[in-house]
Formats: C-alpha cells, sequence, structure tokens
C-alpha cells in the first residue's frame, strides 16, 4: 500500500505535466502544454502555444491537411481559448456507411 506521501507527490507530478504554462514570449512557437488529440482517428490536435504577445493562444492541427512550408499538419485555427479552439470542428460522415468522410468510399453527396 502506498504511504500518502507517495499519493501526493504522484499526484503534484501529474499535476504539473498536465498544466498548462504561462505565456512566455521568449518562447514564441513553442508549445505551452500538451497536444490533445480528438475526432475520427485522432485527425485532429488543440494545443495551448507561447506568443510574442501577452498571452498563450490556442492551436488546431488538422492532420489531413498538409502544411506547404512545414509538410507537416496544417494549422486550421488560432484562437484565446481552447474552447474556441474545438467549436464546431465537425469532420462530415457518410449516411451511408457512417464513417468520416476521408475513411469512405462511398459517393461524396452522401456526406452530412
Amino acid at each position: 500500500m502506498k504511504t500518502r506521501k507517495q499519493i501526493h507527490s504522484r499526484f503534484e507530478a501529474m499535476h504539473r505535466e498536465l498544466r498548462i504554462s504561462r505565456n512566455n514570449p521568449e518562447l514564441a512557437g513553442q508549445l505551452a502544454g500538451r497536444k490533445e488529440f480528438f475526432g475520427p482517428n485522432s485527425r485532429f490536435a488543440v494545443a495551448p502555444v507561447h506568443t510574442r504577445f501577452e498571452a498563450i493562444e490556442w492551436f488546431v492541427w488538422d492532420s489531413e491537411q498538409i502544411d506547404d512550408v512545414t509538410n507537416g499538419p496544417k494549422v486550421i485555427r488560432q484562437v484565446a481559448t481552447r474552447a474556441l479552439a474545438i467549436e464546431g470542428i465537425d469532420v462530415p460522415y457518410c449516411e451511408n456507411c457512417e464513417k468520416p468522410g476521408s475513411d469512405c468510399g462511398c459517393d461524396p453527396g452522401l456526406f452530412s
């Protein structure tokens, strides 16, 4: 059985790992916290990023769109809060087979 001190230390370490750091303009462009993946097949990622301004910005990447400059996933959104970052991101699903449109071989007219 773990002692109270071991449990508390583990909780603190986990909390530090998940915490989003404050914006540091010297780290502009670097992640300020961990990426979270969501959507079908983890298509999208959202994460806080340090900026050269006063606050961090939340970026959303789409793994199905390639950035011409970096050849990595394209940034499709940059906003002030996590809620705004993921709001309204909707992947079209096929009404016939109920798979995401990119995974479907059905007629594109069936996507909702």
